[in-house]
């Protein structure tokens, strides 16, 4: 398995990623807070998803031919090879390199499935609140150019510590973070 935190560095992965069915898949195959990595089949990810097993092959060709899942095993079923897959590593971050036009036009579709899976997640999370209220927090501040490194550092530390954490009686908990340059 590659680095937890590898950074998509090509616009042909960053295509990749931009479909939401390919986002939904690269989610089930990535594991919880200090879980294994997840392996399934096509019927089974079929299944979890709620897809057409026929729809989700070519999403699995494209996100295997970019490195960002893996066969984890093979079996003959009735004459016909299964795979398991897996994905290669648990977080993905954008390299500043995609910041070129192109870069930036593919990222706008991956950058706008997150947002969408984000707030429907928060959404559902604050109707059904009844112990813990979801936090939502939106803030403008002005920083240096080495203090706004500083807080992403800091801010991928935390997330990297907290996705390394795991407790069994514990519940599962999401966070969306978008740091950027405020215009």
């Amino acid at each position: 398995m590659d680095s937890p935190a590898n950074p998509v560095s090509d616009v042909e992965t960053l295509k990749a990623l931009s479909h939401p069915t390919r986002l939904a898949i690269l989610r089930v195959l990535t594991p919880g807070a200090g879980d294994e990595m997840p392996v399934r089949t096509v019927k089974e990810l079929s299944a979890e998803l709620g897809q057409p097993v026929t729809k989700l092959y070519r999403h699995i060709n494209m996100l295997e031919s970019r490195g960002l899942i893996e066969v984890a095993a093979s079996r003959l079923v009735s004459g016909i090879a299964e795979r398991s897959y897996r994905a290669c590593q648990v977080l993905l971050y954008l390299d500043a390199s995609l910041l070129s036009p192109q870069g930036r036009q593919q990222s706008r579709a991956l950058d706008a499935a997150s947002f969408d899976r984000a707030r429907d997640s928060y959404l559902a999370a604050a109707a059904d609140s009844t112990e813990t209220e979801p936090l939502l927090a939106s803030i403008e501040v002005r920083l240096t150019p080495e203090r706004y490194v500083e807080f992403q550092q800091a801010l991928r530390a935390m997330i990297t510590e907290f996705s390394d954490a795991d407790d069994p009686a514990g519940r599962p908990v999401g966070l969306f973070c978008a740091l950027h340059e405020s215009k």
